[in-house]
């Protein structure tokens, strides 16, 4: 028995989404793009190269009106842009997933994350 072939759709075209305000479509930049200009101009300690909170990153993209990629997909994107996954932990109440490109930073020698150092960097930008 042969499987039917079904078109390939993208869940969300990130290069064009409506104008509220003409309905027209109006370009957008990429998804890698657009979270390295954030990245670099978000002056959050949770939101940097360092140390990024996946959740805090979909909530800035939602504030400017843009859907941002969710599980698989954000993976994808976060491990292009060379960040590698730390862990899920519970910061000021809520727990977040957090990425970063110097893993290094928050790893014991054990090779588990230290959540200690990531409570700690969120909190101040610095480490413990």
């Amino acid at each position: 028995m042969e499987l039917a072939s079904f078109p390939r759709v993208p869940l969300v075209d990130l290069r064009h989404a409506p104008d509220e305000e003409s309905g027209s479509k109006r370009p957008q930049p990429c998804m890698p793009v657009l979270i390295e200009e954030l990245i670099a101009s978000s002056g959050k300690p949770y939101i940097s190269a360092q140390l990024l909170s996946s959740p805090d990153l979909c909530s800035l993209l939602e504030d400017m009106r843009i859907v941002p990629p969710r599980t698989r997909a954000l993976k994808g994107v976060l491990e292009v842009l060379g960040f590698r996954l730390l862990g899920r932990v519970t910061v000021e109440g809520t727990p977040r997933r957090y990425w970063s490109r110097q893993p290094a930073l928050f790893i014991r020698p054990s090779g588990l994350p230290d959540m200690k150092a990531i409570r700690h960097w969120h909190l101040t930008g610095r480490q413990a």
